[in-house]
C-alpha cells in the first residue's frame, strides 16, 4: 500500500496544498489564493549521482510551515529514507538540500502533527508520523534543525500498516471532550482508534471489513465525528469516531474487479469536514471519483 496523494488547508484562504507521488517523482501543487501569485507546481527532487536509479516514492504528506508561512512536505522512498522539504510562500523551488532521515522500515503512510514542545514557552513542535510495513508508527521531529531522534507511538501487532489519518482541529475535526484521534488501518482488516499524542490509549476498533483496509479519512456529519474507510473487499464503510462501534453505513458495488468478486477494491476515500455528509470514493480500475451522501434519519445512517 502507498500514500501517493495528501493535502492540507493553508491560511487565510483555506485552499489546499497538495502533495503527489508519481513513480520516483514527487511534486507539490500550491494554490495561488493561499500563497500569492499564480498556482505553482514545485518538484521535490532527491539528490543522486548521474546514472543512479532513484528509489520509488512510497508516501507523501504536506503541512503548513508556521515559521516561514509556506509549507513543509515529507516524501518517503523505497530506500527507507524520509526527506523533508521546505517551500517558502513565494518560492518556486524547495530549499536544497532537503533534510533526509533514515527510517527503520519502509514507510507506507504519513501524517503531520503539532505537539507541545515541553519548553517553558510551550511552543508547539512539528512532528511527522510514519506508519511502516511492520505495523508500527514512529514520530520524527520535523522542525528546522531538529535532531533526527524517533519515538515509537504505536504498533499493530505485526500486521502491515496500510493507512493513517489524524484529526485536524483547524478543519473542524475533533471533540474537545475526547481529544484528538489518530486512525490507523492494517492489512488484517482492522482499524484502530487511538488518542493522540497519548497513543497507548485506545478508543476502540472498527471491525467489519472482509479484506485489507486500504484507506481511511475523518469527517463530521450532523455534529458527530465519523471515520470513513475503504477496503480491498470492495466496500466503503462509515464508523462512529467515538468508539469505532458498528458501521453506521456500508457501501458496496456489484461489479467485478476485486479478488473476492464482490466489487472493485476501494483505493482512496475522503469525507467533507463541513458536516454535509458528502464523501468521495475512488475504486480500482474505474477511472472516476464517485460522490456519496450520508443521510441520518432517526439516529440511523443510510447511504444514497
Amino acid at each position: 500500500m502507498k500514500q501517493l496523494l495528501h493535502s492540507c488547508p493553508l491560511s487565510p484562504s483555506g485552499d489546499d496544498a497538495v502533495a503527489v507521488g508519481l513513480g520516483s517523482a514527487a511534486v507539490l501543487i500550491l494554490p495561488a489564493a493561499a500563497l500569492g501569485g499564480a498556482n505553482r507546481l514545485v518538484h521535490l527532487p532527491l539528490q543522486h549521482a548521474d546514472g543512479e536509479e532513484v528509489p520509488g516514492v512510497f508516501a507523501v504528506a504536506v503541512f503548513p510551515d508556521g515559521d516561514s508561512g509556506g509549507v513543509v512536505a515529507a516524501v518517503a522512498r523505497g530506500d527507507k529514507t524520509l526527506s523533508l522539504y521546505r517551500v517558502g510562500p513565494a518560492d518556486s523551488a524547495a530549499e536544497a538540500p532537503p533534510a533526509v532521515l533514515l527510517t527503520p522500515r519502509r514507510i507506507s503512510c504519513l501524517a503531520f502533527a503539532s505537539v507541545p514542545s515541553g519548553t517553558e514557552a510551550g511552543t508547539p513542535e512539528q512532528i511527522v508520523l510514519c506508519g511502516d510495513y511492520t505495523g508500527d508508527v514512529h514520530a520524527f521531529p520535523a522542525g528546522r534543525g531538529a535532531p533526527a531522534a524517533r519515538r515509537l507511538m504505536l504498533g499493530h501487532t505485526a500486521s502491515m500498516l496500510t493507512c493513517m489519518a489524524l484529526e485536524d482541529p483547524s478543519r473542524g475535526d475533533g471533540d474537545g471532550d475526547r481529544g484528538t484521534l489518530l486512525v490507523t488501518g492494517d492489512r488484517d482488516e482492522r482499524i484502530r482508534l487511538s488518542r493522540f499524542p497519548q497513543t497507548h490509549e485506545i478508543a476502540g476498533y472498527c471491525l467489519g471489513h472482509d479484506g485489507s483496509v486500504t484507506c481511511v479519512d475523518i469527517g463530521r456529519a450532523a455534529g458527530s465525528g465519523l471515520v470513513l474507510s475503504g477496503s480491498g473487499d470492495g466496500t466503503a464503510r462509515v464508523w462512529d469516531a467515538e468508539d469505532g462501534g458498528c458501521a453506521m453505513a456500508s457501501y458496496g458495488w456489484e461489479d467485478t474487479g476485486a479478488k473476492n468478486g464482490s466489487g472493485a477494491a476501494v483505493r482512496s476515500v475522503a469525507m467533507a469536514r463541513d458536516g454535509s455528509g458528502l464523501m468521495c470514493v475512488i475504486r480500482e480500475g474505474k477511472g472516476c471519483v464517485e460522490v456519496l451522501s450520508l443521510k441520518r434519519e432517526g439516529g440511523r445512517s443510510d447511504g444514497t
